[in-house]
C-alpha cells in the first residue's frame, strides 16, 4: 500500500477547509476595530448562512463604525437580527444604523463633525443612505426581529438586499454601546477559483505518479 506523504495530507486538508463555506464571525474585540473613516470602511466578506458582527460604538472616544461588503449575483441578505445590545451607562439604550449603496454613499462629500476625532471629524448624512433606523433596548421589539423590516426614519422599511455593494454605519450619539448582529445570506455560493479545482483534479495523477515512483525505494 502506498503511503501518502504527511505534508500532502496537510495540504489536502487545508484546501478542503478553504473550499468549504464558513459563515463569517467578526468580533471587534478580537479581530480589530472597525474603521471610523467613512472614506475607508472596513471590507468584510459575508458567506452563505448566518454571519455575526460584534462591535462597539460611542461618542466618548469618537468611534463610529463603518464597514462595506459585496453580495455576489444570486445572493441576498434576507435578515439582520439583533442578538445582544448593551449600553455602558444603561440610559441611552439605542444606537443608529445607517445603510448605503454605491450610488448613495459616494453622492457627495461627508460632513465635518468635530466630535469625531479618529476619522478627522467626517460622517455621512441622510443623503448618503438608502435606509436609517434606531435599534437597541429602547426600541421595543427589535430583539429577535429582522431589522431590515423596521420602519426607517422616513417611515418605510428597506426589506432584503440583493446583489451589490453596501455600506453600514453604526453610530451612538451619547454613550458607548456594544451589540451583536446576525446577518443571514442566502443564494448561490461564491464560485471557487479555477486553480483550486485544477489542484484537486490533479491529485489522482499525483498519487498515481507516487505509486510508479515510490519515495525512498531502492532499485
Amino acid at each position: 500500500m502506498m503511503k501518502i506523504p504527511f505534508r500532502l495530507l496537510i495540504a489536502i486538508a487545508a484546501l478542503c477547509a478553504s473550499l468549504a463555506a464558513h459563515a463569517l464571525t467578526y468580533d471587534e474585540f478580537f479581530d480589530g476595530d472597525l474603521s471610523d473613516d467613512p472614506n475607508a470602511p472596513t471590507a468584510l466578506s459575508f458567506d452563505l448562512g448566518v454571519n455575526t458582527i460584534i462591535a462597539a460604538t460611542d461618542t466618548i472616544f469618537g468611534d463610529p463604525d463603518y464597514l462595506t461588503f459585496t453580495l455576489a449575483p444570486g445572493q441576498t441578505l434576507v435578515s439582520i437580527e439583533l442578538i445582544d445590545f448593551f449600553t455602558l451607562s444603561g440610559f441611552e439604550q439605542s444606537a443608529f444604523f445607517g445603510i448605503g449603496d454605491t450610488t448613495s454613499w459616494f453622492s457627495g462629500p461627508f460632513n465635518f463633525n468635530p466630535a469625531i476625532q479618529p476619522s478627522g471629524g467626517l460622517e455621512p448624512t441622510a443623503n448618503h443612505l438608502i435606509s436609517g433606523f434606531l435599534f437597541g433596548d429602547a426600541e421595543g421589539g427589535t430583539f429577535g426581529t429582522n431589522l431590515l423590516d423596521l420602519p426607517t426614519l422616513t417611515g418605510s422599511s428597506l426589506g432584503q438586499l440583493g446583489a451589490g455593494t453596501y455600506f453600514f454605519w453604526f453610530n451612538e450619539t451619547s454613550d458607548e454601546d456594544t451589540f451583536e448582529l446576525a446577518l443571514t445570506v442566502t443564494g448561490a455560493p461564491v464560485p471557487i477559483p479555477a486553480a483550486a479545482w485544477l489542484f484537486v483534479g490533479g491529485l489522482p495523477m499525483l498519487l498515481a505518479a507516487g505509486r510508479r515512483h515510490p519515495v525512498g525505494r531502492i532499485v
